[in-house]
């Protein structure tokens, strides 16, 4: 059986009554407001390589907002990743506060020279990164119950690499039918002590 994603209760509670709804208004404002690209960062430094970042062991902390910007719930990740045959394979443990650990695994290889695909669990089809400067966007549709199409949400994250070189704020975007209903803020901090994997 699929597990489902370690934030669906919380975000099914959110989008509740948001498939009856009609927001035209607000889709159209969003996408006014959706200009910003990757490609904009191509000057910045340093150069942020995803397959990189997470090959060895990372942690991360964050939080989990309505789209009102409330505190919800807040988020831990431990990441273990490794390169295999040119593609990063990436175990990665979820924790929400009164949440048990949920396990998920990622599959990430590189296009070209600015592009990555993904697949993991629960991931509709296939998640698209676009890598420039020291920013990364990650778009994927994730089904919060995958019996149900009408849980499907758009999450859209934006990755950018500190000066550092060894830390990465993660902005995560949670959209369904065009209207945000969640933030997550996360911090990410690659761990050199480099645990045994999992």
């Amino acid at each position: 059986m699929t597990r489902l994603s370690p934030i669906e209760p919380s975000l099914r509670r959110i989008t509740g009554d948001l498939a009856k709804l009609l927001l035209p208004c607000i889709v159209l404002m969003l996408a006014a407001c959706s200009r910003l690209q990757p490609s904009d960062f191509e000057a910045t430094h340093p150069r942020f390589d995803i397959l990189q970042f997470y090959t060895g062991h990372t942690k991360s902390t964050g939080l989990l907002e309505d789209r009102a910007g409330s505190p919800m719930k807040r988020v831990a990740t431990e990441t273990w990743g490794h390169m295999e045959d040119g593609e990063l394979h990436m175990t990665q443990d979820v924790i929400f506060k009164d949440n048990k650990p949920q396990r998920r695994t990622w599959r990430i290889r590189r296009l070209d020279e600015h592009n990555y695909e993904a697949r993991s669990e629960n991931v509709i089809g296939v998640a698209h990164g676009e890598a420039w400067g020291n920013t990364l966007r990650l778009d994927y549709v994730l089904a919060l119950n995958p019996a149900n199409p009408l849980t499907h949400v758009r999450m859209t994250h934006w990755m950018s690499l500190q000066p550092d070189g060894r830390t990465m704020l993660n902005s995560v975007t949670v959209s369904k039918l065009g209207v945000v209903i969640a933030h997550i803020t996360e911090v990410f901090h690659q761990d050199s002590e480099a645990p045994a994997w999992p």
